[in-house]
């Protein structure tokens, strides 16, 4: 993946914990929610459950992220959170079902 200085500034503001900056910027320009943003390919909500923030976990489900999106090394946001000891991420994305699943099975 070669360097994207956009690319580069959201993925510092997520490991910054810039919560409402990111929410703005992912809101007014319409980014893709799983844009890989590091060298390691990671998305949104890979990059906010290793750092254990549930506020922005939990927006980037909402908006339809892919839990289940694997990285190159082979994880996903539910394993980064857990290997970071934030367990109640990972319990909350293993346990997270998207609106549209439950709508269609009801």
């Amino acid at each position: 993946m070669n360097f994207n200085a956009s690319r580069y500034e959201l993925f510092l503001k997520l490991v910054n914990d810039k919560s409402d900056e990111i929410k703005n910027q992912f809101e007014m320009d319409q980014i893709d929610i799983d844009i890989p943003l590091n060298k390691f390919q990671w998305t949104p909500l890979q990059i906010a459950a290793y750092r254990g923030n549930m506020v922005l976990v939990d927006y980037f489900l909402h908006k339809g992220a892919n839990k289940d999106y694997k990285n190159p090394s082979g994880f996903n946001a539910e394993m980064l959170a857990r290997s970071q000891g934030h367990q109640d991420v990972s319990d909350f994305i293993g346990e997270f079902v998207s609106m549209s699943i439950e709508v269609l099975s009801q």
